[in-house]
C-alpha cells in the first residue's frame, strides 16, 4: 500500500517539542550548568528558570520543586545526554557541569521534521525508560508500549477516550502500568491527557502519573501502527536489551532468548495454541541496522526527513589515563589502551589498591550505583559483561566520571575520572600505575584484628 505524503512536523506542530527543546539546550549552553551532588540533576533555581519558557507548561509554579517534578524537563535531560548532545564534565571545584557536545551543532542544523524524530529516535533506542518513569520498572514499558500505539491505531483521531475501569478495566489497567510514560509521549504529540487527580493521593509514588481522558492525534493515530510493530520498543531499546545481558546491540535485531518480550510472547502464543512453541535452532543471519527514520518518510514531503545524526560512536584508539579514588585523600593514576578491556581496568585498580580480587564487581558507566548502564564481572549471573567490551568503545570523554564497586557485600565504591585520552604515540600494552596517593586501607579490617 502507498502511503501519500500527510504529516508535517514544524517548531509548534504536531506538539511544540522541538521548540521547547531548543530553548532547553540553549538555556543549558548560556548558563553554567552545575549539577546537583547526589543525584547529578539539574538544580531547583535553574529547573524553575526553563520551566517558565516553556510552551509545555504541566507543573505548578513552585520554585522548590526537584527535577523529578518537572516531567518535561526530566525528559529533555535524558534526551540531551543520551543522544550526546551534551555531556556530564568535572569542573574544577569537582562538581559535575552539563557542557554541549559538537553533535548539538550538527543537531542545530537539522529541518525541524529531523530535529523531532532525532528527539524520538534517541527516546525509542537510547533513554532508559526506568529513568524517565521513576515509579515502575523498565519491564513495563517494553511489555505495554506496542498495545498501547496498537489501541491507538485503531482509534479515530481527536476522539476523547475515557480510561475508567468500570468502561474498560483491560484498558485501564494498560495504561495504568504505563503511568508516566503516557503523559512523556503526549509531549511529541501523539496524543493529549488529562490526568486522574482522585488517583493522586493513593498513589504509592508521588511521580506516577494515572490517566484520566486520552485524545489520540491525526499524526498520533497515523504514526501508531508503525511505531506498535515494524518500531516496536523491546526490539529497538538498547537500555532494555543491555539489562538482559546482551552486548553490541544492533536496534531492531532479533531478540535472545533470556530477553523477557521475547519469553512472554511465548507464553502467550502456547496459550493461544495450546501448542509448546517450537525454538528455531537456524543460524539467524547477520543483522545490518536499518535507520529509525526510514518508515515514517513516506508520510511527509520529500526531502522533510531525509537524515539524522549518526549513530555510530567514533572507536578510539591511544591511552586513557584514569583517576581512581576512594576518597579526597585515597587515590591512583592508572593509564591503559583503548584495546584493554574493563576487565583490564578492574585488574589494575586490584593491584593498584592491593586488594585481593575474590567478589564480584561492576562498572557504572553513568556513576550510579545499581544503574542499568552497567557491565558486570564475567562469573556474575547477567551481563553484559567487562571481558566482552574494549575501553574505546565505550565513547567516554575526558571529564566523565564512572563508579566501580566491587564487593556486593562491602560495597567498595571506587570513582573512576577520565583525565585525557592521548591518540598519539605508541599504544601501552600492560596497564600500568603512574601515580598514588594515601594508603590503601584494608580490605578486611575485622580479620586482621
Amino acid at each position: 500500500m502507498t502511503i501519500t505524503p500527510q504529516l508535517r512536523v514544524s517548531e509548534a506542530e504536531p506538539s511544540p517539542i522541538v521548540r521547547d527543546f531548543g530553548l532547553y539546550a540553549e538555556f543549558l549552553c548560556n548558563n553554567r550548568m552545575t549539577l546537583t551532588p547526589k543525584s547529578q540533576y539539574l538544580a531547583k533555581k535553574p529547573l524553575y528558570q526553563i520551566n517558565q519558557l516553556m510552551t509545555t507548561y504541566v507543573t505548578a509554579d513552585n520554585p522548590n520543586y526537584d527535577q523529578h517534578s518537572y516531567p518535561l524537563l526530566h525528559l529533555f535531560y535524558h534526551l540531551a545526554l543520551a543522544g550526546r548532545l551534551f555531556r556530564k564534565a568535572q569542573s574544577k571545584g569537582g562538581r559535575f557541569e552539563l557542557q554541549p557536545t559538537e553533535r548539538y551543532s550538527i543537531y542545530q542544523n537539522l529541518k525541524p521534521a529531523e530535529k523531532y524524530f532525532f528527539l524520538l529516535e534517541t527516546l525509542w533506542i537510547d533513554v532508559d525508560w526506568k529513568d524517565i518513569n521513576p515509579a515502575w520498572s523498565r519491564d513495563e514499558a517494553g511489555l505495554n508500549i506496542g498495545q498501547a500505539f496498537k489501541f491507538v491505531s485503531q482509534q479515530q483521531p481527536d476522539r476523547v477516550i475515557t480510561v475508567n475501569a468500570s468502561k474498560n478495566e483491560l484498558l485501564k489497567n494498560l495504561f495504568d502500568r504505563l503511568g508516566r510514560h503516557i503523559l512523556n509521549l503526549s509531549f511529541y504529540g501523539f496524543w493529549r491527557v488529562t490526568r486522574d487527580e482522585e488517583a493522586t493521593g493513593i498513589l504509592y509514588s508521588k511521580y506516577d502519573f494515572r490517566v484520566a481522558t486520552l485524545t489520540p492525534s491525526k499524526f498520533g493515530v497515523a504514526l501508531a501502527g508503525i511505531l506498535a510493530t515494524a518500531r516496536n520498543l523491546p526490539y529497538w531499546n538498547v537500555p532494555n536489551r543491555r539489562g538482559y545481558g546482551e552486548t553490541g546491540v544492533i536496534p531492531g535485531s532479533p531478540l535472545p532468548s533470556q530477553n523477557t518480550y521475547r519469553q512472554v510472547q511465548k507464553m502467550i502464543r502456547e496459550i493461544q495454541t495450546g501448542k509448546k512453541a517450537r525454538i528455531n535452532k537456524k543460524v539467524q543471519p547477520v543483522y545490518k541496522e536499518e535507520p529509525f527514520i526510514l518508515p515514517f518518510t513516506a508520510f511527509f514531503a520529500p526531502g522533510e526527513l531525509e537524515t539524522t545524526l549518526p549513530r555510530e560512536q567514533a572507536k578510539t584508539d591511544g591511552n586513557y589515563t584514569f583517576k581512581v579514588s576512594l576518597d579526597k585523600k585515597t587515590w591512583r593514576r592508572v593509564v591503559l589502551s583503548a584495546q584493554h578491556t574493563l576487565e583490564d581496568l578492574h585488574l589494575i585498580i586490584q593491584e593498584a589498591f592491593a586488594f585481593n580480587d575474590d567478589h564480584l564487581y561492576c562498572f557504572f558507566l553513568d556513576g550510579k550505583r545499581w544503574s542499568h548502564n552497567a557491565y558486570y564481572s564475567p562469573d556474575d549471573d547477567q551481563g553484559p559483561y567487562v571481558n566482552k567490551v574494549r575501553i574505546g568503545e565505550l565513547g567516554l570523554e575526558p571529564g566523565q566520571e564512572i563508579l566501580y564497586l566491587f564487593d556486593y557485600g562491602d560495597e567498595w565504591c571506587f570513582k573512576v575520572l577520565l583525565e585525557g585520552k592521548v591518540v598519539e604515540g605508541p599504544r601501552l600494552l600492560k596497564p600500568v600505575v603512574t601515580d598514588r596517593k594515601g594508603e590503601a586501607p584494608d580490605q578486611y579490617p575485622l580479620w586482621d584484628e
